[in-house]
């Protein structure tokens, strides 16, 4: 049983190290995208169509879901990170 859970434990930590590079300020890890949010947030997340996104802060012991309907329009992943980096990360960071 446990060589199962640390099998697990490997494969969750080797999905959320960077295997590739996409961009100055993202990176991908299996399944997961890996960057700052904020400009001091390390995080890991998915991408949904609409903007939806399931985000991971660990540095603020934080998980969220963020819902959206924004389909197929330009900009949908754009409007939920700055819902992120400008509300709920800095709210999250300032509740004791």
């Amino acid at each position: 049983m446990y060589w199962q859970f640390a099998t697990k434990r490997r494969r969750v930590r080797e999905s959320l190290r960077p295997h590739a590079r996409i961009d100055a300020a993202t990176e991908y890890g299996y399944l997961f995208w890996l960057r700052e949010f904020g400009g001091r947030w390390p995080a890991f997340y998915t991408n949904g169509n609409g903007g939806n996104k399931v985000i991971g802060v660990p540095s603020l012991d934080l998980a969220a879901v963020i819902t959206s309907t924004n389909f197929n329009t330009a900009g949908m992943h754009a409007a939920t990170e700055k819902l992120l980096a400008e509300y709920v990360l800095p709210a999250a960071a300032a509740d004791p």
